[in-house]
């Protein structure tokens, strides 16, 4: 068991205590063997790890932004947050059968499965994707990811931002400013005739 027991120097700490009994031949107990362990500092540790993994579990869970975490060797989604549900259109139950190249255009699955297999920097930061909605509509996306350990599995936890109306409007003003630029050097070539 454990018990909180105090210092020469007054100061507490926690100790955990195991009692084992010493018998002799004939089987019947002599008398008691305790050892007495400190556990203070493995006790502190423990509860520094689940106050971080509390927090982190708030942060994914409550994040505006699509976000979830796959599986670096098998591509399987580990965990996805609501908003990622809500966006993608897949139930958590859906998505955790399926692969991250699930999301993906069949046709740039090798492009991605070739970056896959490189060698990943601690954080990458990735604009130019594209992912399927359950729907069938397409998504142009920013990502931003990294790898961690997932219940003893190197995985990846991704963070993904849609751009798709950012890179439209972006379109659109270079084409205005591509259709201007045509016409003032058609305008040019009038005036000079």
């Amino acid at each position: 068991g454990e018990l909180i027991n105090r210092r020469k120097d007054e100061s507490l700490y926690t100790e955990e205590m195991t009692i084992a009994p010493i018998r002799d031949q004939q089987g019947a107990i002599t008398r008691f063997v305790a050892i007495k362990q400190d556990v203070t500092e493995s006790k502190r540790a423990e509860k520094e790890l689940l106050e971080k993994e509390a927090s982190f579990r708030l942060l994914f869970a409550s994040n505006p932004l699509p976000m979830w975490v796959w599986d670096a060797e098998t591509l399987y989604f580990l965990e996805v947050n609501e908003a990622a549900i809500a966006y993608y259109g897949y139930s958590r139950e859906e998505f955790l059968k399926m692969r991250i190249t699930d999301i993906r255009l069949p046709e740039e699955v090798p492009n991605f499965l070739g970056r896959v297999s490189l060698p990943r920097p601690a954080v990458r930061h990735r604009t130019g994707s594209r992912h399927l909605l359950k729907d069938g509509r397409l998504i142009d996306v920013a990502t931003n990811s990294t790898t961690l350990e997932w219940k003893g599995r190197k995985a990846i936890l991704v963070a993904v931002e849609d751009i798709t109306e950012r890179n439209l409007a972006e379109d659109a003003l270079r084409k205005a400013k591509e259709g201007a630029e045509a016409g003032s050097r058609a305008k040019s070539e009038f005036l000079a005739n």
